[in-house]
């Protein structure tokens, strides 16, 4: 079966959407195994999102960057293209539309969607929903990339995009989608971030399975038992059955060893490798928080970290980490979601990074009194969020009054009154 879904209608079908704009198609847990990585040297085939899954530190990194930029106030504005003066939107279709996406969604589950699934596909898609052609859309469903497939076009760079399941296929059109993806080389879809870590996960999910084995075994293998004599199978296979059941096992880890018969136990010394196993894993971590641009020290990796360095890490994981993917997405929704809309007119989005960079009270006071050149005492009100004055002193802009212009000419000052005459007491009625 398949679906056309263009300008609100089922065109396939031939009747209305009404609510999950993919029913009918039954959703299965399988994917498919395009989206995955593949070493060929250490064996290790896992899809994205099983890596996701069962790698902490892939886990960790990508929910700090969807949960922590989830968390951001999405604002709109409208712009005056001849002054470049902007307002902010409140009671207007779009700030309405992002702040109720879809039924029973959230603005928080929207930008956490698509935030994660660039983190660990590269690319996230959402579905426009139209009450009608060529009006804007109403609802936007972000989609399960795992099932979608891009058809490329003869007169466009995309013909169209197919939504794959195993009751059919949904065909949308490039003006009924919002597509986020990250640059690649490879053209119309985004390079996960995953890529670069094959060696590296390959080489951290080996290390984790050496750490099982020897929890699982608790048996060491540092030494050996030497007999003095030669031993038939059938003694061996006793001798390691009655040494599984004994010291087999965390509860039996470090348990004393009794040695008869001649046996005597020779130690083995570790390998430079084996010693090197913990720093190993450390590596891995480091070369995952560098791919995706978080400083260690936020996501636990404790090893460099001070009392001060914690607090501008914080600062660069806005400003340096965040920046680039807040970007993508405000730039995205201009170009695929607010552009040609008549509903939505000359607007943007933009994220506020002011609500969680907020310091202590005492900064933020020393901040505002520097800013009372520049912002008005009601602005400053509301990035407290407290409410405005009805005053026009409220709205003014405050300057001291020893500050000049370049090159005007220097304001008069009043003359100086002349201080008046002291009368002597004796004189004094």
């Amino acid at each position: 079966m398949t679906v056309v879904v263009s300008g609100g209608r089922n065109v396939g079908v031939g009747r209305p959407r009404a609510g999950w704009p993919l029913r009918g198609l039954e959703y299965e847990q399988d994917h498919y195994p395009r989206s995955g990585v593949w070493d060929e040297q250490f064996s290790f085939s896992h899809s994205y999102t099983h890596i996701y899954k069962s790698q902490p530190w892939i886990f960790v990194l990508a929910n700090k960057l969807a949960r922590g930029i989830g968390r951001l106030p999405l604002k709109s504005y409208s712009l005056d293209l001849d002054t470049g003066e902007r307002d902010r939107l409140r009671r207007h279709p779009l700030p309405i539309l992002l702040s109720r996406p879809y039924p029973r969604g959230s603005r928080f589950r929207l930008v956490e969607h698509t935030i994660g699934s660039l983190a660990v596909f590269g690319n996230a898609l959402w579905w426009k929903y139209r009450p009608s052609p060529g009006r804007a859309p109403v609802e936007l469903w972000p989609l399960d990339w795992r099932r979608i497939v891009i058809r490329t076009g003869d007169t466009a760079p995309v013909e169209h995009f197919e939504y794959w399941a195993s009751g059919g296929k949904v065909v949308m059109l490039p003006d009924d989608v919002v597509h986020f993806q990250f640059w690649s080389p490879e053209g119309i879809t985004g390079t996960s971030p995953l890529e670069p870590l094959r060696s590296t996960l390959a080489i951290e999910t080996a290390g984790r399975e050496y750490a099982a084995a020897s929890f699982r075994n608790a048996i060491r293998p540092s030494g050996a038992l030497v007999s003095e004599r030669g031993l038939n199978d059938t003694q061996k296979k006793e001798l390691r059955k009655q040494i599984e059941a004994t010291h087999s096992g965390t509860a039996n880890a470090f348990r004393m060893m009794l040695l008869t018969g001649g046996l005597t136990w020779q130690t083995f010394s570790h390998t430079a490798e084996e010693g090197q196993t913990v720093e190993q894993r450390k590596l891995n971590q480091i070369e995952a928080c560098a791919v995706y641009d978080i400083p260690p020290p936020l996501v636990a990796i404790l090893d460099n970290a001070t009392f001060s360095n914690i607090t501008e890490q914080a600062k660069i994981l806005y400003r340096d980490t965040f920046g680039p993917w807040l970007g993508l997405v405000e730039d995205t929704l201009g170009a695929q979601l607010l552009w040609g809309e008549p509903e939505f007119g000359e607007s943007f989005c933009e994220f506020d990074l002011g609500e969680v960079l907020r310091a202590d009270i005492d900064v933020r006071g020393t901040a505002y009194e520097r800013m009372r050149s520049v912002r008005t005492p009601n602005e400053m009100r509301d990035l407290e969020n407290l409410p405005r004055i009805d005053d026009p002193g409220a709205d003014t802009i405050y300057v001291p009054l020893n500050y000049e212009g370049v090159g005007l000419e220097p304001q008069p000052t009043a003359p100086e009154q002349p201080a008046p005459a002291r009368v002597p007491a004796d004189r004094r009625q």
